[in-house]
């Protein structure tokens, strides 16, 4: 029987709109799209995705249990059931989150942008920082966000290939934290760099085997190989968002500085990045350099 001390308050699944949306934006890219099997897979799309990154890992397959959904807050974490088993739990928010930001970075970086697109953007990411810290903005943040995916298309193919990297590397920090045996010491920023620094190896397993997994749900090819420095500056700017707002960052969060898990991070993945990751690592980095400018101003 399947422990319950981690179910989700409920869960958002595939609707006829949300369907005929994507069908016609693949439409728009020349991509095929097969409605009945992305209807099956937006079902359990995480649990897909961390099934096929524990095996990519070549990790026992039944020593995690894994669960989203949509929770009460946003973000991820780890802990063990009433029976004693590791859960990780993604919030599905949380999910969307990444793909949203990871989108407006990619916008940022790939478009000369008129002052109302710009005005717009800055309206995004406010409504998108808001809602890590009141999740109940779910649905007014993916209406703001809406016209942005709509009207950059053609920038889907490297923001979601980024959001699956984030996506991936956070599923492996909370990996890392089972395998250091952090769930049962006192929740500390020192063990959140250690889990940082194998979740950076990790990841790094992972791209090293997109040869082998590019037909898997956890295939992160070789130029989305910076996506967790990606990550990171984009919660750096988080940060710094919430400080303009007046708010300590350490009431909306247990984790050390962004700053300072990008220098952990930065450790292992800079080394094995090739010149097309470094690549969009400079531009990416260069478009949120940008985009602080807008938001903070």
């Amino acid at each position: 029987m399947e422990n319950d001390d981690f179910e989700p308050i409920f869960r958002y699944l595939a609707t006829k709109g949300s369907l005929d949306l994507s069908e016609a934006i693949a439409k728009d890219l020349g991509e095929e799209f097969d409605r009945e099997s992305v209807a099956k897979l937006s079902e359990r799309v995480l649990e897909q995705t961390f099934s096929d990154l524990v095996s990519v890992l070549n990790l026992p397959p039944d020593e995690y249990a894994f669960k989203s959904g949509i929770y009460s807050g946003v973000g991820t974490f780890v802990a063990l059931s009433s029976d004693g088993q590791p859960h990780i739990v993604m919030d599905m928010v949380f999910d969307f989150w990444l793909f949203a930001t990871a989108h407006i970075s990619t916008i940022v970086a790939s478009h000369i942008l008129e002052d109302d697109a710009r005005k717009y953007i800055k309206e995004t990411t406010d409504e998108l920082f808001s809602l890590l810290i009141e999740s109940n903005r779910f649905r007014k943040s993916r209406e703001k966000y809406l016209p942005l995916l709509l009207d950059y298309k053609e920038s889907l193919n490297l923001s979601s290939a980024l959001a699956r990297g984030m996506t991936i590397f956070v599923m492996c920090h909370e990996i890392a934290h089972c395998h250091l045996g952090h769930l049962d010491k006192p929740q500390s920023k020192s063990i959140e760099l250690e889990a940082d620094r194998l979740a950076s190896e990790f990841f790094i397993r992972v791209v090293d085997a997109a040869p082998h997994s590019v037909k898997t749900t956890a295939y992160v090819d070789a130029k989305i190989a910076a996506a967790p420095i990606i990550l990171m500056q984009l919660l750096s700017l988080y940060e710094e968002w919430v400080e303009t707002k007046g708010v300590d960052i350490s009431s909306v969060s247990s984790h050390p500085k962004a700053k300072d898990r990008t220098k952990i991070i930065s450790e292992v993945i800079l080394p094995r990045l090739d010149e097309k990751a470094a690549y969009i690592l400079d531009g990416i980095s260069k478009s949120l350099d940008d985009l602080k400018k807008l938001i903070l101003a």
